[in-house]
């Protein structure tokens, strides 16, 4: 996995962070392999480096808000690597989440499970939203929710994962409008989370497309623009979501792309080498005629 923010970010997370909670994210990290970056970015937006943190709406507590399950679960699974007796009583475990140097170690670990879980479940090149996907709606959760975000990104998530948006109504509503989010603004929320810290984040010239009205296949969009690759396309854009917008007629080709600050969209302009080259939008979702990227 990508390292996900820059240097000026990483360090104003250290120093906000503070010695003991980076020291044990860099621990864990150093054990695991796991990207510290990522774990630093996950940790922020979980409890903002609190170790004491606790859900109002749910059991998660610690620096990364495990649930009590999932808690349970991953001490069985590695609390003896880690030094954390399992004949102790279910309480007395529970509370060693608000240690964060196990949290961190946990919270490793988990992401690591995850990630190996979503290559072979989802496919394609998972990144630090998916993960982030994978920790909060656990990994099969994920996995259903990225595969129906592939086969229609603008169905109303609400509609589809009713238990986790009622225990998470500013993640599925607009929390100004009441507005239920499409699987696709649900992402968008999540990958805005990692993106306020990146250097995809910030808001870049206007990057040119040139319209191609007639549209173009996947197979001639991929030609054109060889340095894309399929890992580097948006997620939304695959070849399944192409033929079924499309009906295999290339004149009816849309796509989907995120709003200008988003980490997709820059994916895309970045694979290109055209960051400062793409007019599009800011809205939260638009939906574009497909085109040939121009240098």
């Amino acid at each position: 996995m990508e390292n996900i923010i820059n240097n000026n970010v990483l360090a104003a997370l250290t120093q906000r962070a503070g010695s003991q909670i980076t020291s044990a994210v860099k621990n864990a990290s150093r054990k695991t392999g796991v990207d510290f970056a990522y774990l630093m970015q996950q940790a922020s937006a979980e409890s903002s480096f609190r170790a004491d943190a606790k859900a109002k709406t749910s059991s998660a507590s610690g620096l990364y808000q495990f649930i009590e399950s999932t808690w349970m679960n991953m001490v069985e699974k590695h609390g003896d690597k880690y030094g954390i007796d399992k004949t102790a009583s279910r309480a007395e475990i529970l509370a060693q989440r608000n240690d964060p140097e196990k949290a961190a170690f946990m919270a490793a670990e988990l992401a690591a499970e995850n990630q190996s879980y979503l290559e072979r479940r989802v496919g394609g090149d998972i990144g630090a939203t998916e993960l982030y996907f994978a920790h909060f709606m656990g990994a099969s959760g994920a996995a259903g929710f990225l595969n129906a975000m592939k086969e229609n990104p603008m169905q109303t998530a609400a509609d589809i994962f009713p238990k986790a948006a009622r225990a998470n109504y500013n993640v599925f509503y607009d929390s100004k409008t009441g507005e239920a989010r499409t699987l696709a603004g649900v992402y968008e929320f999540f990958d805005k989370k990692f993106g306020a810290g990146s250097d995809n984040a910030t808001d870049k010239a206007p990057m040119r497309v040139s319209p191609n009205r007639g549209g173009v296949s996947y197979e001639q969009l991929l030609a054109q623009n060889p340095e894309l690759g399929i890992k580097t396309m948006p997620r939304s854009l695959n070849e399944g979501l192409w033929q079924r917008l499309t009906s295999n007629e290339s004149d009816k080709a849309d796509t989907f792309f995120m709003r200008k600050k988003s980490n997709l969209f820059h994916k895309l302009a970045e694979a290109s080498g055209i960051n400062n080259q793409i007019e599009a939008s800011a809205d939260h979702m638009q939906l574009l005629l497909m085109a040939q990227l121009s240098r």
